[in-house]
Order: C-alpha cells, then structure tokens, then sequence
C-alpha cells in the first residue's frame, strides 16, 4: 500500500502542477503570488480542520510529533517564500532542479536520524536519479547571470523543500499516525507565517485582483490536490522507507510532468528528456529491488 499511496501521491502532485502553470498567467508579481499562496495553505488549513471535526478524533499526538508538525508548517512557508523570491529575481534557472533535489535531505539524512537501513547501490542510483531530474528538467535555460543573492536564495528553495519532506518521516518516526492532523497544524502553520509575511510586505492601498477563474476553478483543484499530495506522503511515510518513497515520488513527478507537457501543452519532448526517464526508471529498479 506504500507504493500505492506514494503513485497515488505523485499522480495529485502533478494535477496540482497542472492547475499551477494554467495559473501562473494571472500571478505576474511578488504580491500576488504571496497572496495566492496564503490562500492556498488556508484552504488547505480549513479542509484538514473540517475533516478533523468529522471524524470526531480530538487526541493530540505528543508534543514532539506536534512540533515536528509546526515545523513542517515552517519549513513549506519558507519553500513558498524563497520560490517566489527566486522567480522574482530570475533565479528560476535552475529553481526546478533545486526543487526537485530537495529528496536529497532526507534521503540523506534517514538513514543516521532514523536508523533506516541504505546500501552502496541504492546511493549510486541515488546519484544517477539526480541525473535524470536535470536531463528532464523542462525550465528554459535564461542567459541571466547567478548572482551570490541568487545562489542564496536557490539554496534556501533546496533546504526547505528536503526538511519540508524530511518531516514527513520524522513525524511518522515519532510515533506520528494521524495524517489528517498532521497536514491540519503544517497548513495552519504555513498560512500564519504566509499571512503574516503577506501583511509586512503589502504597501497601504494595493489590492489584488485577479481573475474569477482563480478562485473559482484553480485555487480549488490545487488547494485539493496538495492536501491529498500531503495526506497520502504522510501515510506512504509510514510504509516505505526514505530511500525507496522520495526518490520514486521526484521520479514520478517529472515524468508525469514531461507527460502533460507533451499531451496537454503541446511541447516537444527532447532527447534530453528521453534520456532522463530512462535512467529514472533504472535508477528506480535499482533502489527497489537491489
């Protein structure tokens, strides 16, 4: 059921992608995509907390499992944050990869935190999956030159995407088993830090405008799919081990990605791209069954 939960994952995560770049045309600016994104984790917030009340199970985990909650709330403000401040400054050229290298963390660092066992070939198919994320990496390459400011913030986007999806683990590690709560406090937690942010940066008198279609089509079907993306990462991380669940997931991801750039956008698949799948599918053969 782990892998099942972790295909079913990747499968909401890219619906969520897809409602995003069908977005991305209305959120032009830091403030509105700010905006957009508080409102996206309060949708997500209020949709935990009204399946929270119905289900009627009011324990709380123990303060370490909450903690780890709140921080994983943390650490996606802080993705959301340096992502959109990484588009804004042009730093997008390598902001996929950066994104999608996040699996690195806890990959990494499973092993040593929480005593899950890696072998050699795992790790040099590990290596070869990094490969493949930038051979199917889709973001046009721009001539901006990188600035030290860049690079920081594109570190920023690195760390927070892996400690966002290290707490998946650590939760489940901590004895952690109500996903609903779970994404209930992360969401909570990252829209009070969204919203907050949001707040400090506004100028007095602007206002945000955007499109009927926004709130009524694909605030909704993201809100959704991220939820559910979250909700079963949470229960896949309770099955699989770090090695096996996020590299298959980053797999995943861009595959389905290369996919509906073909069929539902219209884009030519390069060599490149082919070139990549294959070595993730490999890479993925090797991690599983080696």
């Amino acid at each position: 059921m782990g892998y099942v939960f972790a295909i079913l994952s990747s499968i909401c995560g890219a619906a969520k992608g897809y409602a995003g770049k069908k977005s991305s045309y209305a959120l032009e600016n830091f403030p509105a995509m700010l905006f957009f994104s508080m409102l996206r984790t309060l949708v997500c917030a209020l949709l935990g907390l009204a399946i929270w009340v119905i289900i009627g199970d009011f324990s709380l985990p123990s303060p370490k499992a909450l903690a780890i909650c709140i921080l994983s709330g943390i650490s996606m403000s802080g993705f959301l944050l340096s992502w959109i401040s990484a588009v804004k400054g042009g730093a997008y050229v390598r902001l996929d990869v950066c994104c999608q290298m996040g699996m690195i963390i806890p990959c990494i660092f499973a092993a040593p935190l929480l005593g899950e066992s890696v072998n050699f070939f795992q790790y040099t198919a590990l290596a070869f999956l990094i490969v493949a994320v930038i051979l199917l990496d889709n973001s046009k390459k721009a001539d901006t030159k990188i600035k030290i400011k860049d690079i920081a913030i594109l570190f920023a986007v690195w760390l927070f995407s892996g400690t966002n999806s290290l707490c998946v683990k650590l939760y489940a590690f901590a004895g952690g088993t109500d996903s609903v709560f779970y994404n209930l406090t992360t969401f909570a937690s990252s829209a009070a830090v969204l919203a907050i942010s949001y707040v400090l940066q506004s100028k007095r008198g602007t206002k945000i405008a955007l499109p009927k279609s926004i709130y009524t089509v694909y605030l909704p079907i993201m809100a959704t799919c991220l939820f559910i993306n979250i909700f079963l990462t949470t229960l896949s991380a309770q099955m699989l081990p770090a090695i096996l669940l996020f590299p298959l997931q980053t797999a995943l991801g861009l595959i389905l990605s290369c996919i509906m750039a073909v069929f539902l956008f219209k884009e030519k698949l390069p060599a490149k791209n082919i070139i990549g799948i294959a070595i993730a599918i490999i890479s993925l053969f090797i991690i599983n069954f080696m």
